[in-house]
């Protein structure tokens, strides 16, 4: 149910869920852009989702943008392109999907047959002047894979660059003729994989174990140059003294005969008490 005014919108089955996803992410950057714009902002460059408006220029160059490398399990950049006055939407399957006996579900669902789409394209990217427009055709296009997707586009006039993925893992892209030379390859970057829970919990314990052996390498050379012997903790017997009104903590750097007396000693005072 929709109140103009004041402006708010209710929702009459408090089970339905409104998901901005979709276009509504590139419509929010426009929005935010032309507020900065309104604002007497001359550059700036605006991101929802990894949707993205560059408006003006970054100290004079275009901005750069990169697109990422559509595995679910790195991160990397694929490809870049740059943007001046401009935006860059991209749509793809390797983020959210879902898997049930082995087989891998994009979310993606393609509305002719109500299923999610089982075509090889990985990832789909389209510069246009609207962030919403972007969006809204990296989306359409994503849904109806790379053959229909590239001829449509192609009519259209859309600047589009897509990635596939084949089932020998290998990636390939192509783009419509009019994003000719506006998508560079960034082959030179490597993906990073991103860290596990055991890989981080082995690395702390490599760094507290490397601190812990730095540390007490640097206690053994102070008693070396200081030529005197090491001496334990005290703990709970700093406050103990023996008959002759020493600590009992230095039986630690006594002579051991001196020790098993002193031991001894402290036997037979028990056993008188």
């Amino acid at each position: 149910k929709v109140r103009n005014d004041p402006p708010a919108i209710k929702k009459l089955r408090p089970t339905i869920h409104l998901d901005l996803s979709a276009i509504a992410k590139g419509y929010g950057v426009d929005a935010i852009s032309e507020l900065l714009r309104e604002h007497g902002i001359q550059h700036s460059l605006v991101e929802i989702g990894g949707e993205v408006r560059a408006i003006g220029s970054k100290h004079g160059t275009p901005w750069t943008i990169g697109i990422e490398r559509p595995e679910p399990l790195q991160s990397g950049i694929y490809a870049k392109v740059q943007l001046h006055n401009q935006s860059l939407a991209t749509s793809g399957n390797y983020r959210n999907y879902f898997e049930k006996d082995g087989v891998r579900y994009s979310h993606t669902i393609d509305p002719q047959t109500g299923a999610p789409v089982t075509h090889s394209l990985a990832s789909v990217s389209v510069v246009a002047e609207s962030c919403m427009d972007a969006d809204a055709w990296a989306t359409a296009l994503m849904v109806v894979g790379l053959d229909r997707g590239k001829s449509l586009a192609e009519q259209r006039g859309l600047s589009a660059y897509f990635i596939t993925h084949a089932a020998n893992g290998e990636y390939s892209d192509a783009t419509t003729s009019t994003a000719q030379g506006l998508f560079a390859s960034a082959s030179n970057e490597q993906p990073v994989r991103p860290s596990s829970r055991w890989g981080t919990a082995f690395s702390t314990f490599l760094l507290a174990l490397g601190v812990f052996a730095v540390a007490t390498l640097g206690l053994a050379i102070g008693v070396i140059l200081a030529n005197r012997e090491l001496k334990g903790t005290c703990g709970g017997a700093s406050g103990l003294k023996d008959d002759e009104g020493r600590p009992i903590c230095e039986m630690c750097s006594i002579p051991p005969d001196q020790c098993d007396r002193f031991r001894e000693e402290a036997s037979t005072s028990g056993a008188k008490k």
